[in-house]
């Protein structure tokens, strides 16, 4: 914004003035990841509208949510500790670990609901029914979340081979969050919900009314296990080749252009300095000796 106030008096009619370059690039990266303070709050948003359709309560409204929040918080504070920073790539990845939170979470929460179902009318006590069905629903969900946390993590943890620095950080950032979100879900939401009012008669017949999803499952379900499963397999199966043939087809570009749309004012600049003059892309060239200075 300072070069382009500078230079802004010696416009006219006559004079079209172009800023481009490699910093001018990083300039906009940065800007454009800036966004992430406005587009957080709308995947919460999404999210959390996604998880009321389903569950149809405040309970299945707000706890995935702040498993997901938690464990941003928590993860951000372990990589400060751990001497990490935060860059443009790197900036995306709350909204990975909130998806992953609340997906977990979600699966705790339904078959608590389910446990609750089936407990309450063999108690007396609604809480009590309560609190056994938070024991039902971490000892059945425990193990399988365990399992699918620490893959995720390991699976995210295999980047910091990679010899790039953001590269490295997003791996570290994203195995902290899911990790952290784990934690979470089987500690501290679980004494959450133990502390919380059991649900009310009307927020569980809410919960196990039949929605849309509901329905869509069905139509799955009967599709997948019916007559026509191997029709589903040879779709998938085509689908899996299709897939394989298009990968020859993936394109490798490091080019820093590249990740702005063509439509952006530093791409119609360096495309018209392209165009008239030598251009303002750096060309690297290794060139490769039997000894030093060979240059």
């Amino acid at each position: 914004h300072d070069v382009r106030a500078a230079i802004a008096p010696f416009a006219d009619d006559t004079v079209d003035l172009m800023v481009t370059g490699q910093p001018i690039f990083l300039s906009a990266l940065e800007r454009f990841s800036d966004r992430m303070a406005f587009l957080l709050p709308m995947a919460l948003l999404v999210i959390g509208l996604l998880h009321f359709e389903a569950f149809r309560t405040v309970q299945g409204l707000v706890l995935p949510l702040v498993t997901g929040l938690v464990a941003i918080v928590w993860s951000l504070g372990l990589m400060t500790m751990l001497g990490l920073q935060l860059d443009p790539f790197s900036n995306v990845t709350p909204i990975l670990i909130i998806a992953v939170a609340a997906g977990h979470a979600v699966q705790i929460l339904k078959r608590y609901y389910e446990a609750y179902h089936e407990l309450v009318p063999a108690y007396t006590d609604a809480r009590a029914a309560s609190h056994e069905a938070v024991i039902r629903a971490v000892s059945a969900m425990g193990p399988v979340m365990i399992a699918a946390g620490v893959i995720a993590s390991a699976s995210f943890l295999s980047l910091v081979v990679f010899g790039i620095q953001s590269i490295r950080t997003f791996a570290c950032f994203a195995a902290l969050g899911i990790l952290s979100a784990l934690v979470i879900e089987l500690t501290f939401i679980p004494a959450i919900r133990a502390m919380l009012p059991p649900p009310t008669p009307l927020a569980v017949h809410l919960e196990h009314k039949t929605t849309v999803w509901d329905r869509i499952i069905t139509v799955l379900m009967s599709t997948v296990a019916g007559p026509q499963r191997k029709r589903v397999i040879m779709a998938g199966a085509a689908l899996a080749l299709l897939a394989m043939g298009g990968t020859s087809l993936i394109v490798y570009d490091n080019s820093l252009r590249a990740f702005f749309t063509a439509d952006q004012p530093m791409r119609l600049d360096d495309a018209t300095m392209n165009e008239r003059l030598a251009g303002t892309n750096t060309l690297y060239i290794l060139i490769e000796g039997q000894r030093e200075d060979t240059i």
